[in-house]
């Protein structure tokens, strides 16, 4: 599902380049495919100063925003070019809709950008030959001072934001020459099933150079060699498959409210002055007491209900409690039954159990649990009342039953970071080895800095764990 203010044929011409990325990707992912969920929310900006004034991001040209219930990818241009950046987001994206691999960062990003920037062709994709520039990472100069150092640098990273801007490019290029040489220098292409590089993404229990066989020194060395022989490569795709296209232009408060909930995490205040309008609007349609057909109203009223839940989110991000339940109530007046008001009064009757648990915590989980159950009979597909209630088992002390709810919200997002970290957690606590895969991935993965903060800390139990008293 695509939104944006391309043209048509700009948009149909976006979709079909990603069809084929998805074909010629396949080979090159790790671990096994899951089973899609809804379509993917995709928001494309055609210009660099919408999506940066909107994200609050001026270092990254793309987003890809992970979670269970509303992931999207945020696409802008890079260099006045939509492509690089759509395709860099989207390998994100099916990466993260596959089981059995660990992926570090380093891999996360040196894939998508290997992968996003090939050149796709009807029946073709084409890589091109490394670009000179990246012997600089290799060089002692006074800028890059020490390849060792950065090489570990690159990999030992887990978030982006612990790098300082200036070192951000580096990092994305070091990733890059990191995944071509794996994948043609040591593989000489792809498909990466049953490969020694799959078992290690698996696994990670070495770091990269000591499964390659080799040296840190040796790494570089071979990494110069490969950059030296880098050539242009071809790789036979299908064409496309045919997909049907509608196009239809969103009302206003369909627009600002799709924009709203995808930069509310990002940038609250922005989110807020784009609900402000339309919220304004409601409350004087309410006071007007303006009549409705009965279908127009039931429309309106999930319209409405839609907004205030929206607004209820921002609130709630910025520690307004009281605002955000005023917001709820309005929305389940508005639309009794609305599935994202329930789950969002169950969450706000969690509280903040999870990080400062106090002696009622447990009747909170009680009744958030009584409210997600009511929202999965009015929405089944609502995996974030899932989660929900995998919680509110796992933090009443029966983790064993809380991983039968985290499964299945895993299968639904396996990339989203706060999944892993849950399901990963009660592994742990009923003792399941699988543990460590997800809180790596939790680790890796995080958005946020609670999370891998969190994660970091149950891998660390897990090794004291491991090492006996």
């Amino acid at each position: 599902m695509l939104t944006s203010d391309l043209d048509e044929a700009a948009q149909a011409a976006l979709l079909d380049n990603l069809l084929r990325l998805e074909r010629i990707a396949e080979p090159f992912l790790p671990g096994t495919p899951l089973v899609r969920g809804d379509a993917l929310p995709v928001i494309v900006f055609s210009r660099r100063g919408d999506f940066v004034r909107l994200t609050g991001k001026r270092s990254f040209a793309g987003l890809m925003q992970p979670s269970l219930q509303t992931n999207r990818l945020l696409i802008g241009p890079i260099r006045g070019d939509l492509t690089e950046t759509a395709q860099h987001e989207y390998v994100h994206f099916l990466l993260r809709n596959r089981d059995g691999a660990s992926l570090p960062l380093w891999f996360d990003e040196g894939l998508a950008s290997l992968l996003g920037k090939a050149t796709l062709n009807a029946d073709s994709a084409r890589f091109e030959v490394l670009p000179s520039r990246l012997s600089a990472l290799l060089s002692r100069d006074a800028a890059t001072a020490n390849p060792r150092r950065s090489l570990n640098r690159t990999l030992s990273l887990a978030l982006l934001d612990e790098l300082p801007s200036n070192q951000i490019e580096a990092f994305y290029d070091w990733s890059w020459l990191i995944a071509d040489y794996l994948y043609f220098g040591v593989l000489e292409g792809a498909p990466v099933a049953g490969s020694t590089l799959e078992i290690y993404l698996a696994d990670r229990s070495l770091s990269l150079p000591a499964h390659l066989g080799v040296s840190e020194r040796a790494l570089l060395r071979e990494l110069e060699r490969h950059l030296q022989r880098s050539k242009a490569r071809s790789v036979a795709v299908g064409p496309a498959p045919a997909v049907e296209r509608r196009f239809r232009c969103l009302e206003d408060s369909e627009r600002d409210l799709a924009l709203a909930e995808a930069i509310a995490t990002q940038n609250p205040s922005r989110a807020r002055e784009l609900l402000a309008p339309h919220l304004s609007k409601v409350s004087e349609a309410e006071v007007s007491g303006a009549e409705v057909s009965e279908n127009a109203e039931t429309n309106a009223s999930q319209q409405t209900a839609d907004l205030f839940v929206a607004q209820a989110r921002i609130e709630r991000l910025e520690e307004q409690r009281a605002e955000s339940e005023s917001y709820v109530e309005r929305a389940l007046a508005a639309a009794p039954g609305h599935a994202g008001a329930l789950i969002m009064s169950a969450d706000l009757s969690a509280g903040n159990c999870i990080f400062d648990p106090q002696d009622d915590c447990p009747e909170r989980w009680l009744k958030a649990a009584g409210l997600y159950r009511q929202a999965l009979r009015q929405d089944p597909r609502r995996y974030d009342a899932v989660l929900g209630l995998g919680l509110s088992y796992l933090y009443r002390g029966q983790p064993g039953d809380a991983a039968n709810y985290l499964k299945v919200a895993y299968q639904r997002a396996p990339w989203a970071p706060v999944v892993n970290y849950f399901i990963g957690e009660s592994y742990r606590l009923t003792g399941d080895t699988r543990a460590r895969r997800y809180l790596t991935n939790a680790r890796n993965w995080a958005v946020a800095d609670i999370w891998r903060v969190l994660a970091e800390e149950s891998l660390r139990r897990l090794d004291e764990a491991a090492a006996g008293p």
